[in-house]
């Protein structure tokens, strides 16, 4: 590739060329952030990058009785006990996580979508323009949270249940992993301290 692509037009490019979704680049065991560029890299020539294959994947929920069926051309979702299951076209689906009754998906190139109960996070409202580059999202009873790339955490559903971050947000950056519970997101920052 050239130096001015970034690392997910590469993997668009092979995409394209195997014709097989891929969803994540490597360097070894190092998983390549998208948004870098391969210049930034600094690549030697004859250096192998590896990729991981799509799959589909069925998601689940504790906190509600509906599931997502993520297929090559979007997610099938529903709660089957409900009536039928709708599905939703949304190419390179990673993830959906599943709150009470909303749905948040993250697509192969770091935006979230959101859809369902507007107070359980199924409207983005002003995190909408925040969700970019997000590497992770997670769900608790009635919000969601999610991970970007730079370490930084967005929330947004109800606020009983997380969906409210800016009393901690000047506490919430090199986060590299986020957990739920029913009432709260917990964030572990790089320097190992846990941000409730």
């Amino acid at each position: 590739g050239t130096p001015e692509l970034t690392v997910d037009e590469l993997r668009q490019n092979a995409q394209q060329q195997l014709q097989v979704n891929l969803l994540e680049l490597f360097l070894g065991h190092r998983k390549l952030d998208a948004w870098q560029s391969l210049r930034e890299l600094e690549l030697e020539s004859g250096a192998v990058v590896s990729a991981s294959v799509w799959q589909p994947k069925l998601c689940s929920s504790r906190h509600s009785d509906a599931f997502a069926f993520i297929t090559d051309t979007g997610v099938l979702w529903g709660d089957p006990l409900s009536g039928p299951l709708e599905r939703l076209e949304l190419p390179e689906v990673r993830d959906v996580q599943i709150s009470a009754d909303a749905f948040a998906a993250l697509s192969a190139d770091g935006s979230v979508h959101a859809w369902g109960g507007f107070f359980s996070g199924g409207h983005l409202g002003a995190a909408r323009h925040q969700l970019r580059e997000v590497t992770q999202i997670e769900a608790s009873h009635r919000a969601f949270a999610a991970l970007k790339s730079d370490g930084r955490v967005v929330t947004w559903g109800d606020v009983v249940f997380g969906g409210d971050s800016s009393e901690v947000e000047d506490e919430l950056f090199e986060v590299c992993q986020l957990k739920a519970t029913r009432r709260a997101f917990a964030a572990r920052r790089r320097d190992g301290r846990v941000v409730c």
